[in-house]
């Protein structure tokens, strides 16, 4: 994105014809920057997910165990052991629940931004119409390499959400 930011300042620069173009890229750019920000925060959050599905994992091992001895000594101690964490395995599975609440909806944002991107793209393909024959190849290829890009993310996103939203269902 940042090359393809170079090319566009290059060719603004040399034209007072591409008014739209310009708002076009600015758009571009920003998109940019909502996509960085929503990959951290899907980088984050799947980060936080195989943390706690780790430690759910863990927990489900501990109270399987316990179930086990309190099952075959009848203690009470192990009997409050084992509800004890009995109710630390159904926090993280709320947990886990909620994460996946939280994917589908950082997923479908991605999506969306995709959706948009798109639309940035075919926009900027109409505004390349404007420019003068010397700039408009240089316009092109910065449209299509955007519109590239647009529609692998909005392909991440439609591939990736239902997935989720499965997921998310199967922990209902």
């Amino acid at each position: 994105i940042c090359a393809l930011d170079a090319q566009v300042r290059n060719a603004k620069d040399r034209s007072a014809t591409l008014a739209g173009f310009r708002e076009v890229s600015l758009q571009m750019r920003r998109w940019s920057d909502d996509l960085s920000q929503q990959l951290d925060r899907l980088r984050k959050l799947c980060s936080e997910s195989v943390q706690e599905e780790s430690a759910y994992r863990t927990l489900q091992r501990k109270a399987r165990v316990l179930r086990s001895a309190e099952q075959e000594s009848h203690s009470k101690h192990l009997l409050q052991c084992v509800s004890s964490m009995e109710a630390r395995e159904s926090n993280a599975r709320q947990k886990r629940r909620d994460a996946l609440a939280r994917m589908v909806i950082e997923l479908d944002d991605l999506r969306q931004l995709g959706m948009m991107a798109v639309v940035l793209s075919r926009t900027a393909m109409i505004e390349v119409a404007s420019a003068l024959p010397e700039e408009r190849a240089v316009l092109v290829h910065v449209a299509q390499e955007f519109g590239t890009h647009a529609e692998a993310v909005l392909k991440l996103g439609k591939e990736l959400m239902p997935l989720a939203a499965e997921a998310k269902r199967d922990w209902s």
